[in-house]
């Protein structure tokens, strides 16, 4: 078991609330919108990670924030976002993103990626205090979690 998971899971759990989700630790970002839901990370496959800052600082150039920040609030972006589409949109995206081999900024363009993305540069450019206020909360649970389990 990894070391370090429950203080930074309490610190996650805390801010997600706001938003009325839960949230999980887990081996990758995801979102269960059905049951507001998400699961968040620390480590991120590199290609994945390189495609999406890549993506996030070309089309949000103003907006200046760790991966770790971005991922968890395109995750609550997806529950934010949700309504703005009905059940056959939803649908199709999934079926869009089943596609084998699907680029990843084909990925990034299906629209409920993009606008849980788009959500959580606004969300970030709109509330920057609170999100300073999370970071310095979150980022030594992070590093403290890395040292423990011997990552770094």
């Amino acid at each position: 078991m990894l070391k370090g998971m429950e203080r930074l899971n309490d610190v996650v759990s805390e801010f997600v609330s706001l938003f009325d989700c839960s949230c999980s630790f887990g081996t990758d970002f995801s979102c269960n919108t059905n049951r507001n839901h998400i699961n968040y990370t620390v480590v991120v496959a590199e290609t994945h990670s390189q495609s999406f800052m890549d993506r996030v600082e070309r089309l949000y150039p103003d907006v200046k924030a760790d991966e770790f920040l971005w991922g968890l609030l395109h995750e609550i972006g997806h529950i934010e976002t949700i309504d703005d589409f009905d059940d056959d949109e939803i649908e199709e995206f999934h079926l869009i993103k089943d596609v084998p081999n699907i680029s990843d900024e084909e990925y990034y363009e299906v629209p409920d990626e993009f606008e849980a993305t788009d959500w959580a540069a606004n969300f970030m450019r709109e509330n920057e205090a609170l999100v300073n206020s999370f970071w310095a909360k979150v980022q030594p649970e992070i590093q403290r979690f890395y040292e423990v389990n011997n990552i770094i």
